[in-house]
């Protein structure tokens, strides 16, 4: 089984939409649940400086959230309307595959730099 198919909604979702602002705006008016603040519906998103942020309505407050926290911190999430599973995991999966190649090649070029010492002009 794919590691994508055992993360959490929020957790996916968060993947999926990177740092990428319109992505996130489509979680407006989804319900989420929060390790310690409980159930809410995201109200807004906002992007400050390159930050962004989820705005979520509890019962009792609003509150901002950074995109991390959807990674840590939310334990459910319902996925945007027209939006599944299905079609989020792929897009999930190809990033993870191309960070592991990235992460493959740095080492590679590590080693090779460290088994080649003076010789950096032949990279």
């Amino acid at each position: 089984m794919n590691e994508e198919f055992r993360l959490s909604n929020p957790r996916l979702f968060a993947r999926w939409a990177g740092e990428d602002l319109e992505s996130w705006q489509q979680a407006i008016g989804v319900s989420v649940t929060h390790l310690s603040r409980g159930d809410g519906r995201v109200t807004n998103i906002m992007q400050d400086a390159g930050v962004i942020s989820i705005h979520v309505q509890y019962a009792q407050a609003d509150h901002q959230h950074p995109t991390w926290e959807f990674r840590t911190e939310f334990t459910n999430m319902t996925l945007p309307e027209g939006l599944s599973r299905d079609e989020v995991i792929p897009t999930v999966k190809a990033r993870r595959l191309v960070q592991e190649q990235d992460e493959r090649t740095k080492r590679h070029i590590a080693s090779l730099k460290g088994g080649h010492r003076g010789d950096d002009n032949l990279l």
